[in-house]
């Protein structure tokens, strides 16, 4: 029987924090991948910062589920449907989303970021990261 990996605190996505995302650019390296198989909920939240005083604009993260993905074997499918949750950068303060939440009672066993994607036309976005919690 699996045991569940209830009580996790902001598990980052990415190991270490993207330093830089140019103005308008997208970041199509995926993260790592994390598991939401034997979790009912998770909540995930992301992070950016503007690097300019002048930087305003929205990071989107786009979010990929498997609900096929065999943690033994390291294999599954991700669709290329993705969910978005969003950061509104202004200035260089470090900004968060709005936690999102994620219903996984439905079969998702394992969920990563597809892809992040700067709006903010003029300037970069730093500091860039995503993160799951979870308490059961």
């Amino acid at each position: 029987m699996q045991t569940s990996q209830a009580n996790i605190r902001g598990q980052a996505f990415y190991a270490a924090d993207i330093t830089h995302i140019n103005a308008g650019a997208t970041y199509s390296t995926a993260s790592e991948i994390l598991k939401t198989e034997g979790l009912d909920y998770v909540t995930i939240e992301c992070k950016a910062t503007g690097a300019n005083a002048s930087s305003a604009g929205v990071v989107t993260f786009n979010l990929a589920f498997s609900t096929n993905y065999n943690w033994e074997a390291g294999t599954g499918d991700f669709g290329t449907e993705t969910e978005a949750v969003t950061v509104t950068v202004a200035g260089t303060a470090a900004k968060r989303s709005k936690p999102w939440f994620l219903d996984c009672r439905g079969g998702i066993r394992a969920i990563k970021v597809l892809s992040i994607v700067n709006g903010d036309a003029s300037y970069a976005a730093n500091a860039v990261n995503a993160y799951m919690s979870s308490i059961q």
